[in-house]
């Protein structure tokens, strides 16, 4: 709605996913300064997204808030793949109740889990394939059979209610049989948010390497990372929209915690 980019009277307009001649039009059009910005492929992390917070920094004249936030994320990256890379053991992991295009139940999994690249998990289903979203049969991950089960919580309303439906299903897989399933916070919408998954990323490493994540309260430090990029904290509304994080999910009843 152009009318209604005017009506708010900008200075200049950022865009993504953009082809140059259209946001050249665009600019056209408006008799506003357009600059297109990159976040690098969809559902992914790629440090193009560096480039874009730094040329935005310098445009609004917040270049030490930008670098801020890059050397953060680079900094909270680091510290996740050192305490991985500390763990003596690693574990089968599998994530499920993956979105794309829509939400998805257990079986929607991701082989190139950002959070599960951080902290140097195994995850299970890169087995399957090197990158980009999988659908797996209920068959092959009854075969994988993970000892830990992590549902993104974008998924895990359709995940409960195939639990209802099937529970033997369910109740064949280790992770189920032992309690170790998990949730953890949706981080993608086409692009990544990247708070949210460096958040989920301390939640799986203090569930897979506890000795690693011992000083880490999954809690404290989401809400440490949200204050730090968005000003303010919150968890506490994540968490009433998907449930704890790290949390078991409200659909199973004992189990160990």
């Amino acid at each position: 709605d152009l009318e209604g980019v005017l009506k708010v009277r900008p200075q200049v307009v950022f865009v993504t996913y953009l082809q140059k001649d259209k946001a050249d039009r665009l600019q056209a059009m408006l008799g506003i300064p357009v600059v297109v910005l990159s976040y690098g492929p969809f559902a992914s992390f790629d440090r193009v997204i560096y480039k874009s917070l730094l040329l935005a920094g310098r445009i609004l004249g917040k270049q030490q808030r930008a670098q801020a936030v890059v050397d953060y994320l680079e900094a909270m990256q680091k510290d996740l793949a050192h305490r991985g890379s500390r763990a003596k053991e690693q574990p089968g992991a599998y994530v499920g109740g993956i979105g794309f295009k829509g939400a998805h139940g257990l079986e929607s999994t991701d082989p190139d889990y950002l959070p599960f690249r951080w902290v140097k998990a195994k995850n299970l289903a890169a087995t399957q394939a090197k990158s980009g979203h999988v659908m797996l049969d209920k068959e092959k991950l009854l075969a994988l059979n993970p000892q830990y089960i992590f549902i993104d919580g974008g998924g895990l309303s359709l995940v409960a209610a195939d639990y209802s439906k099937k529970p033997g299903f369910y109740r064949s897989l280790r992770a189920f049989q032992q309690g170790y399933v998990y949730v953890l916070f949706p981080f993608n919408w086409y692009t990544t948010n990247l708070g949210t998954a460096l958040a989920d990323a301390y939640a799986i490493g203090k569930i897979l390497h506890p000795s690693a994540f011992a000083d880490i309260d999954p809690k404290a430090k989401a809400d440490e990372i949200f204050a730090f990029l968005n000003g303010k904290p919150v968890y506490q509304a994540m968490a009433r929209s998907y449930g704890p994080l790290g949390g078991k999910p409200p659909f199973l009843k004992g189990g160990k915690q």
